[in-house]
């Protein structure tokens, strides 16, 4: 079955690629899913939001990783889309506040965070293309950069490393 699946895989992959960059199903169908999200009352997107962060992170917030956000807060905007996350520590967890204050505002399109989060390009590169933007709290937002920079997806939980490859792969589709 392997000797016929590579054939196969060669005529249909490039197909696929071609597709796929002119395309782009993840890109579109993320901008989709950021501009539902958008119509999601914020408490519910909380209570969904909340433990995949903690779940994902929980291993940065132990170590300390994270503490520079404790009585801080971190917005995370969608541009294109009136979608604004803020966050903070508190008590040892990632806080989604109900509130549009921020110390420092990280905003990118979903493409960009998509290429943030799968690790196809670095928050500097982002920054430069001017796709990622940080204002505010200037040290603060050299914290959370740095902390962007660093992630290092084996602190992940395998779920969550998974999801990821998988993001990485789809992603190489649309290049």
């Amino acid at each position: 079955m392997s000797l016929l699946s590579n054939p196969i895989n060669e005529h249909v992959q490039p197909w696929v690629q071609k597709f796929s960059a002119k395309v782009q199903p993840i890109q579109r169908g993320a901008s989709l899913s950021s501009k539902l999200l958008n119509r999601v009352p914020n408490k519910l997107q909380r209570r969904l939001l909340e433990p995949a962060l903690n779940h994902a992170l929980q291993l940065l917030v132990d170590e300390g990783e994270l503490d520079f956000l404790a009585d801080k807060t971190c917005g995370i905007a969608v541009k294109n889309t009136n979608q604004l996350w803020v966050l903070s520590l508190v008590d040892g967890q990632l806080k989604l506040l109900d509130q549009t204050h921020t110390d420092v505002t990280v905003s990118a399109t979903v493409p960009a965070f998509l290429k943030l989060i799968s690790k196809q390009a670095d928050p500097d590169a982002l920054f430069f293309q001017r796709e990622l933007s940080i204002e505010g709290n200037v040290e603060l937002g050299l914290h959370v950069k740095n902390m962007l920079d660093a992630l290092d997806e084996d602190d992940l939980p395998e779920f969550w490393q998974t999801t990821l490859s998988h993001l990485r792969k789809l992603l190489i589709l649309e290049s």
